[in-house]
């Protein structure tokens, strides 16, 4: 009998500690309980939001930990300093404010997994954060992560899919972005007003746009792939606009619509870029005292259009398309090689021209019926072969271009022909 009563008692003293604890089920009354400084590790499982974390503290989310909100606030609230979440997934409906609104200096957001119809990150005024290794799937009509007022912040290797602008920066000065993957978006990055921003060695494909620049004061741009931005009448790679002293180099624009679009921005410089297969691959509007060197053009169908654009300064580039000889050895055209329009302003008006694409008929009306000074971009000493570019980036946009270039010279070849048996 005794050995009964002492079972007992053990039993309930077991099962208190774990009753207590059930009682716990707010993820919000753990964080309150965590010290500043201290670490909360949140056990897989689906968790209500919202929640608010205002203390310098790490929450580790065990793989499996969900929060889930369908209300108007933020599903996530960040203030204060110091502040780390990482390995957390949050779902948050596209009612809510935001999936994480975040404020102050020093946070981390590391690792995380947000599926949402609104924006996914909300920064304002918010400096010194580092958000990483992050996947971001959106709806198509919010930002993944929005900047306003917020500098020194570090972007690094996150994923971004379907949705408004990958990043949209606002007066946010000196935010480096890198490793970053960005698909299905209105504008990759949406830089507005704002200095010394750096993307580097990101990519940007089957967007309107990969990056708009904005009103920047200096910044790089640099090593970044915008691939496959083609599916809009606007769409383009890369636009500077009203911009100054942006250094682009180094970056592959690939079968985009427009390359490289430089309009009312001057003084910037475009260095080192391969710029294969687009529709146009630089177009300059109103833009001045731009400096576009030793960047390599290649398979593009238009490579160059200037309009009410001058005193830029365009020099030793490889253009494939230009008539070369070198008389001196010393790698450069004697020739100088004119970028003519013609062809793209005829098909800006008819676009069903677009069909007589490198015919012998269109060669001849370009030499009898030149563009304007004013439209023409001139290299005074184009380079005589091409920088060295990796193979196997280029073979898929080279074969895509050639077989579409043979389609357009066998049809206008058979137009041809169906005339002169009508005739």
């Amino acid at each position: 009998m005794n050995y009964l009563r002492i079972f007992i008692l053990m039993a309930g003293l077991w099962l208190l500690p774990i009753e207590a604890m059930s009682a716990k089920t707010s993820l919000q009354e753990q964080i309150n309980e965590t010290p500043s400084g201290g670490m909360l590790i949140i056990q897989s499982g689906t968790y209500e939001g919202p929640i608010e974390l205002t203390k310098p503290i790490d929450l580790v989310a065990q793989d499996g930990a969900v929060i889930v909100y369908n209300g108007t606030e933020e599903a996530v609230s960040i203030s204060g300093q110091d502040v780390s979440v990482s390995n957390l997934s949050i779902k948050a409906s596209d009612q809510a404010a935001a999936a994480i609104q975040l404020t102050g200096d020093g946070h981390e957001l590391i690792g995380l997994d947000i599926v949402t119809g609104t924006t996914a990150i909300r920064m304002n005024q918010a400096s010194h954060v580092l958000v990483e290794g992050t996947d971001i799937v959106g709806q198509s009509e919010k930002h993944a992560i929005d900047l306003n007022e917020s500098d020194d912040n570090v972007f690094e290797a996150n994923t971004v899919t379907r949705v408004e602008d990958g990043f949209y920066v606002e007066e946010s000065n000196r935010n480096t972005f890198m490793n970053n993957k960005i698909s299905e978006a209105h504008y990759g990055f949406h830089i507005m007003y704002s200095e010394g921003i750096e993307l580097i060695d990101n990519q940007v494909e089957e967007s309107f746009t990969g990056a708009m620049v904005m009103g920047a004061s200096g910044g790089t741009i640099k090593g970044n792939v915008f691939k496959d931005n083609n599916k809009n009448v606007n769409a383009q790679g890369l636009l500077l606009y009203d911009s100054a002293e942006v250094h682009v180099t180094g970056n592959d624009l690939v079968n985009n619509r427009i390359g490289l679009f430089i309009e009312q921005a001057n003084a910037n410089e475009v260095r080192d870029n391969l710029f294969l297969s687009n529709y146009i691959a630089i177009q300059f509007l109103e833009a001045e005292s731009n400096i576009i060197a030793g960047n390599d053009f290649r398979l593009n169908l238009n490579e160059a259009q200037a309009i009410k654009s001058s005193r830029n300064s365009v020099n030793r580039n490889y253009w494939d398309s230009a008539v070369k000889a070198d008389v001196n050895g010393d790698g450069y055209s004697d020739l100088t090689y004119e970028a003519d329009p013609y062809f793209l302003s005829l098909t800006d008006e008819v676009p069903e021209y677009q069909l007589f694409f490198q015919s012998p008929g269109m060669l001849i009306l370009q030499k009898m019926l030149k563009s304007t000074s004013g439209e023409l971009l001139i290299d005074t000493n184009p380079l005589m072969k091409p920088q060295a570019i990796d193979t196997a980036r280029t073979e898929g946009s080279a074969w895509t271009v050639g077989a579409i270039a043979t389609i357009m010279f066998g049809l206008s070849a058979s137009l041809f022909l169906i005339g002169r048996k009508k005739s």
